[in-house]
């Protein structure tokens, strides 16, 4: 509601009102806490001035930590190329999580 009243407009998904069905795996026991920072699958603290970039540093932090979960590697991108390259955000205007992930599937 806060987002909403400070002009959040948000996208339209094609997956709302799908139904979600979790796997098997998910109703293991969770440990109480994880620190994804000993598991080598978060970047060192970025800092993105006073650019409203945060749209950009949570896709791409979002990716990196998923990538090293599933390789094991950990890699790190560029908020820059986002906020210089994809043509559905606003660079330091603002933008959506969901427009970057769409500008990285298509132009890579």
């Amino acid at each position: 509601v806060v987002a909403v009243l400070n002009g959040y407009r948000g996208e339209r998904d094609e997956s709302q009102g799908s139904v979600y069905i979790p796997p098997e795996d998910d109703f293991i026991k969770l440990p109480r806490s994880i620190d994804w920072r000993t598991r080598n699958t978060v970047t060192r603290v970025k800092h993105q001035g006073q650019c409203g970039s945060g749209w950009a540093f949570a896709a791409t932090g979002a990716l990196e930590g998923q990538h090293a979960r599933k390789t094991g590697y950990l890699i790190n991108l560029s908020e820059q190329d986002l906020v210089d390259c994809c043509r559905l955000c606003h660079g330091c205007q603002g933008g959506l999580m969901t427009l970057a992930y769409r500008c990285i599937f298509m132009d890579g």
